[in-house]
């Protein structure tokens, strides 16, 4: 197993008219492989169940053998409150349902992924209570060895067997050589097998994997749906100014139709200064160079 759990401190969001088991379920299930692991449920105010809320979840997390839950009632029914909790508690995971597909819900799912404080999971309805094999989605960069490295800790706490790093690409030319692009994918997956050893993967079984696409989250969802993945992990660096805090047109897609838990693992939580996080804005996307 990786050293050292990927979360030890877990915010369960609770914000349901009856008691969610599965949403507890699957905070147990987070928590009960990792003895240092601490949960809090906080729920909204005035929910009826709020009575039946703690001792269903204490039975719950008793089952998986987990440290029961500390319970906290929310001030205000607001995402700031959640925000506030999540950095006095000093949690390094928010987890929720994923919002609804509705303008309200966009809104919130929206926020969620940009202005976290602290890395997410968001849990769609109906999930799997088991973590068998995640799907990372990885550059060939520093910040694709350390999102590796951090789906690895999170696969080592959650008894995962097997971790598949999905890089896509796109070859931007004109030229339809079957050759030339099979020489291409075949460059870029010898580049991701160096990054490997050096994502402090220990002994997790980890496949590599090349797709190229035009759409990373195309890639993604496919990859998902092909290997039968419980859990699909992407990263954000750094927190951006609440101004420029958008979600990408890609992670909108994969916040609203990725059939798994979409976790978003938060790489850095030093703030991104705003002129260094608008020269990035401006040139994630550069215009395709043809040859």
């Amino acid at each position: 197993m990786t050293s050292g759990p990927a979360f030890s401190r877990i915010l369960a969001v609770h914000t349901g008219q009856q008691v969610d088991r599965e949403l507890l379920e699957y905070s147990a299930l987070l928590a009960s492989s990792e003895s240092e692991a601490s949960t809090l449920v906080a729920a909204f105010p005035g929910e009826s169940i709020l009575g039946s809320l703690a001792p269903a979840a204490r039975a719950i997390f008793a089952a998986r053998g987990a440290q029961a839950p500390a319970m906290r009632l929310f001030t205000e029914p607001e995402l700031d409150c959640v925000f506030e909790a999540a950095v006095e508690y000093n949690a390094d995971l928010i987890l929720a349902r994923r919002p609804e597909n509705g303008r309200q819900g966009r809104a919130i799912g929206r926020r969620l992924v940009s202005e976290a404080p602290c890395s997410v999971c968001l849990v769609p309805p109906n999930v799997a209570l088991k973590i068998d094999r995640a799907i990372a989605g990885v550059d060939l960069s520093p910040k694709g060895q350390a999102l590796l490295a951090s789906a690895a800790r999170f696969c080592g706490q959650t008894g995962a067997e097997e971790l598949i790093a999905l890089h896509s690409c796109f070859r931007e030319t004109l030229i339809g050589d079957d050759q030339i692009a099979e020489s291409f994918l075949d460059r870029r997956l010898v580049d991701l097998h160096r990054l490997l050893p050096r994502a402090a993967l220990a002994k997790l079984d980890c496949t590599p994997a090349v797709e190229q696409s035009v759409t990373h989250d195309r890639a993604l969802l496919r990859a998902v749906c092909a290997h039968e993945a419980d859990v699909l992990v992407v990263g954000r660096w750094g927190l951006l100014p609440a101004s420029l805090a958008y979600p990408s047109r890609e992670l909108e897609n994969l916040l609203w139709h990725c059939p798994v838990p979409l976790l978003q693992v938060l790489l850095s939580k030093h703030r991104i200064p705003f002129f260094q996080a608008l020269g990035a804005r401006l040139f994630a996307n550069p215009e395709p160079v043809f040859n």
